[in-house]
């Protein structure tokens, strides 16, 4: 339980996600994707997340009551040095095996990040539509992974199952880290940290949540019925709504978002 621990503080679970997620579309669609994207995807992943803790434990003296903030602060300029170390790898790689393509769809998604990152700033508490960082962060992660396989499957055959898809990992990736802010509001209150059910208040995220998994739900039946799309995986990704209404009530934070991507990978 230590291990999973320093594994989870560093966000090696969110990146082992990518990585299976990134492996298991190239493989169910035959995607001939280029070495480097196996690389910087699950890199980028990474150096966001570990950016994104450094800036919550610096911009505040207050003690964080969860351990992967209490982690990142004991260790903050080993880690600071680690997302050197990456950004300096990122580069490397890049330079390596450098890829047009590539590197077009990497500035697509920089400009992505920065506008949400500006939408977030404006008024975090403000009630407005936009002002919803869980789904800022979710489009960012589905599309990140998906990007690549759509622009290439854009004149395929395939292409309407592999976007419905994209839809469907959108919805349970947003569903997840809906569940999350429900699951942390009260730390988010006390540290003052914005989210999506802070600013839309608790029982409306609930209503919202539920809303989301029943969205996902509907989508998964018309992908295997009304697509026809066979894969063994559907038996995975049915077990994903047992396991979201489970931890719904049980109020289960850390296993949740792992098993998700992880029965997600299984395509």
């Amino acid at each position: 339980m230590q291990y999973y621990q320093i594994f989870c503080n560093l966000s090696l679970d969110v990146v082992g996600g990518v990585i299976c997620n990134m492996l298991a579309i190239t493989y169910s669609f035959n995607i001939n994707a280029p070495k480097y994207w196996y690389v910087a995807l699950p890199l980028g992943t990474w150096l966001i997340y570990l950016v994104d803790h450094i800036v919550d434990v610096t911009r505040t003296n207050k003690d964080y009551p969860t351990p992967r903030h209490q982690f990142i602060k004991k260790y903050l300029y080993k880690i600071i040095a680690l997302c050197g170390f990456i950004l300096l790898l990122i580069i490397a790689t890049g330079l390596l095996f450098f890829d047009e393509q590539l590197i077009t769809i990497g500035f697509i998604m920089i400009g992505i990040i920065i506008l949400h990152l500006i939408l977030t700033k404006q008024n975090p508490q403000s009630k407005s539509i936009i002002n919803n960082k869980e789904f800022g962060v979710a489009f960012i992660y589905a599309t990140s992974i998906f990007i690549y396989p759509l622009f290439n499957g854009f004149l395929t055959i395939w292409f309407d199952a592999l976007f419905y898809l994209y839809l469907f990992f959108l919805l349970i990736t947003y569903q997840s880290l809906l569940l999350c802010s429900i699951i942390e509001y009260p730390i988010d209150v006390l540290m003052n940290n914005s989210s999506f059910i802070r600013t839309m208040g608790l029982q409306k995220g609930m209503v919202i949540f539920q809303g989301i998994t029943l969205s996902a739900f509907i989508l998964l039946l018309f992908i295997i019925i009304g697509l026809k799309f066979y894969n063994p995986s559907r038996h995975h990704l049915v077990c994903i709504y047992f396991i979201a209404i489970y931890n719904y009530w049980a109020k289960i934070l850390q296993p949740y978002p792992t098993i998700i991507l992880f029965l997600n990978s299984c395509w």
